[in-house]
């Protein structure tokens, strides 16, 4: 008789340990989520950077001061090659509006055939519910009430 009393002492005491293990693991959760959202202070003032106003090196040969023109970076190569490689294919590339809408396009096209290759299946439902007046029926009869109607639908095809 004890075993069992010591059972269900043993299982009552894992219950609450188990339940004050979450409730310490689901606030060690909350406090690590929210401890973003605390500010610094109302007075804070973010530091500033220590940047030096130019560079403390001088260029090495062969590299320029001022900002970089990237529109025709391979120019600097000096090859004729690779010029003319360029210029071909932004000639004759596609706009990239013009290629999302093949893009779109060859999905769409691929959605319609896939999808004659399934019956089309249609199903529909109405439900109404009617309430008679009592101004209606003449008086002496009794016919008022609420009247329900249901209809289904199901309709399925295939095309070969």
């Amino acid at each position: 008789m004890k075993k069992g009393v010591q059972r269900s002492r043993n299982s009552s005491e894992y219950a609450v340990k188990k339940g004050v293990y979450k409730l310490l693991f689901l606030a060690a959760l909350g406090i690590s989520l929210f401890q973003g959202c605390i500010t610094v202070g109302p007075d804070y003032v973010p530091p500033e950077p220590k940047v030096p106003d130019v560079w403390h090196q001088e260029l090495t040969e062969g590299l320029t001061g001022g900002e970089a023109s990237i529109q025709t970076w391979w120019t600097s190569f000096n090859d004729p090659m690779l010029n003319s490689l360029i210029e071909r294919s932004s000639a004759g590339n596609l706009d990239l509006k013009e290629a999302v809408a093949r893009i779109k396009e060859i999905l769409a096209r691929r959605g319609i055939a896939t999808g004659e290759r399934f019956p089309d299946i249609n199903a529909d439902g109405t439900a109404k519910r009617a309430r008679t007046s009592e101004d209606f029926f003449p008086p002496g009869v009794d016919a008022k009430g609420t009247d329900y109607y249901y209809r289904m639908g199901l309709g399925a095809s295939w095309e070969m």
